[in-house]
């Protein structure tokens, strides 16, 4: 790869990473569903390892973990290397199988806002920010059925549109195909 062609995918993933950062937190509540808001950051990073490989998805999701534990106060790392894993499992599993289309793409941001989801809030309830904090077995039905699973499945639907944006202007040149 040319120092040119590298210099255009740093600035291509670094536009991306901080545009949908900052669309994530500026989000406003008249486009929440139920509440809910699309957990963009995770949306890149499935996509960007889906299509491009585990490589750019695991250093995209180290940069976007990142940005998001820095914004969240959580603890610094432990988001980092989940979007780690979001980006770098896609790649490794995905994309030999699958042809690179949408509909996968958004059926690996499905499992991974399951599985990501899942661990954030299981770490929020081993480790509780707020030491008074009263637990009761009502709480899970709620963050499942609550937060879990919706943002899951918006996280999906938004994937459509976000996949097509990032397959037509991804970091990577579009070679012209050779006919046989």
């Amino acid at each position: 790869m040319t120092t040119r062609a590298r210099l255009r995918q740093i600035l291509i993933y670094a536009g991306y990473i901080i545009e949908f950062s900052l669309l994530q937190a500026t989000w406003p509540d008249t486009l929440a569903i139920q509440g809910v808001r699309p957990d963009l950051a995770l949306i890149l990073v499935v996509t960007a390892g889906y299509f491009y490989g585990s490589m750019d998805g695991a250093v995209t999701g180290l940069l976007c973990g990142f940005m998001l534990d820095m914004q969240s106060g959580r603890i610094l790392g432990f988001g980092m290397l989940l979007m780690m894993f979001a980006g770098l499992l896609p790649g490794l599993l995905f994309r030999r199988l699958f042809r690179k289309s949408a509909i996968f793409a958004a059926v690996g941001v499905l499992a991974a806002a399951l599985l990501f989801h899942t661990a954030m809030y299981s770490l929020s309830y081993v480790f509780p920010t707020l030491r008074d904090l009263v637990r009761n077995r009502y709480d899970i039905e709620r963050v499942i059925f609550g937060h879990i699973l919706p943002s899951a499945l918006v996280d999906a639907v938004i994937t459509l549109p976000a996949a097509w944006l990032f397959r037509r202007f991804g970091p990577y040149r579009k070679t012209p195909e050779v006919s046989e």
